[in-house]
Formats: structure tokens, sequence, C-alpha cells
């Protein structure tokens, strides 16, 4: 209960107003217009010039979305929700805050392919006891895997190196999800790399593909129709499974 509703909810306000003001700061020097909408943001000592007020759901912020270059998703939960699909779907672009938390889910699926579909080209990481290493040079997962531990420790990683726990130790892998958002082409740590994914929003070709490999991956996982699909598949194999052991 302490975990949920004070810490996580104080962490998150702290990353929102200091990926503000990164905003902000990058936004002031270059002459850009930022807005920040939502209640009370216009007492802000030094954020509220940016304020815009209150915007409604539905159309007008589905208007705010593909007027926007890019919008940020500040969230101790990753890219794991819904307002992530909606600018999307409205014509916008999502970039997102690194965090541990999104980093964890991008490693769980990265795990599962590993472990499941390269296997094979596994070995034993000698200093480090039940973890496996995987090739970089010749696993484009691998690869993946080593660049996003080198994007959430900020330091060079050159190795992939994958515990071999349980392959979907959160519940909500029961639903076969990703991260939305590619932490290494949207994702942001601090001042410096958010003003370079704003001076790449300026590209509208760049913008095009970003906003179509979200849609994309929306499309196919995030509907009603995937989800009711996902979850009649997980019960049936349940049941398989339940059946061939009796």
């Amino acid at each position: 209960m302490l975990m949920q509703n004070v810490a996580l909810r104080l962490i998150d306000r702290i990353w929102r107003h200091r990926a503000l003001m990164w905003a902000s700061r990058i936004c002031d020097r270059r002459g850009l217009r930022f807005s920040i909408y939502g209640d009370g943001w216009e007492q802000h000592p030094t954020l509220g010039g940016h304020a815009r007020g209150r915007v409604s759901h539905g159309a007008d912020l589905c208007t705010v979305y593909a007027a926007s270059r890019l919008t940020l998703n500040v969230t101790a939960y990753g890219s794991l929700h819904q307002r992530v699909a909606e600018c999307a779907l409205s014509g916008g672009v999502p970039v997102e805050l690194v965090t541990g938390t999104a980093c964890r889910v991008a490693y769980f699926r990265l795990q599962h392919l590993l472990m499941t579909e390269h296997a094979s080209l596994a070995s034993e990481a000698a200093d480090h006891p039940g973890h496996a290493e995987f090739p970089v040079d010749r696993l484009p997962e691998a690869r993946r895997f080593a660049a996003l531990q080198s994007l959430e420790l900020g330091r060079p990683i050159h190795r992939a190196v994958v515990e071999r726990g349980p392959l979907y130790p959160h519940p909500v892998w029961l639903l076969d999800v990703d991260e939305a958002i590619d932490l290494l082409e949207l994702g942001f740590h601090d001042e410096r790399s958010l003003e370079h994914l704003i001076d790449r929003s300026s590209d509208d070709r760049w913008r095009d593909e970003q906003i179509a490999r979200v849609l994309s991956y929306v499309r196919a996982r995030c509907t009603h129709s995937v989800l009711a699909d996902q979850l009649l598949a997980h019960y049936a194999d349940r049941a398989a499974a339940q059946t061939v052991a009796a």
C-alpha cells in the first residue's frame, strides 16, 4: 500500500517535474513553444509560463497530440498506458523518460526471446552465476539487450548477460505485451538526450516513421479483439495442459 499509494506517486511527480524543467529550458533558449496542460500549472513558480490550462478528453486532446511535434510520457510505469496509444492514434509522437521500470519490461521480452528461440547459442556467464551470455555480434536481440543496459546505466555495455530465471516474472506477460515506445529510438534520460529528440522531431520523415511504428504496435496488441484472442488462447492452453496431466 505504501509503495503503490505514496512512493510511486511521489517518484512520478519528481520525474515529471524534472523532465518538464529540461523541456522548459530547451524551448526557452531555442524560442520553441512548450505547452503544459492540466490543472494548477499556472501557479508553478518556474513552469507557470508554459501552462495552457485543462484540455478535455476526446477531440480536443487529439488535436493537441496531432499539433505537437513531441509529447512527453513520464511515469514510473513505462509506456504501458492508454495515453501512449491515444497519442499515436491522433498523429502524435510520444517520447519517454527512460526509467528502470521501462527497461525491465523491455528486458523481460528480450529474455523470453533469447531463452526460447536462441537458447542453443547461450553460454554460461562465468562471472554471473545463474546467468547466460549471448553473442552480441550474432544476435540482434542480444545487441539490443546490451544497448538497453547501456541506456539505463549511462555507460557502455558490450555483453548480453541474461538471467535464467522465470521467463514471465510478471502477470502482464499473460497478455504477451511489450513496450509501445522503442526506448533506443524515443527514449530520453537527461536534458541533452531530450534536446536531441526535439531536433529530430523537425524531420517529418522521421516523425512519420515513429508514428507508424507505435501505431503498428497498438493495432497489433492493444485492441479489444486482440486482448480477447490472447485471453482465450491462454486459457485454452491451460485447459489443454490440465487435460494432458489428468
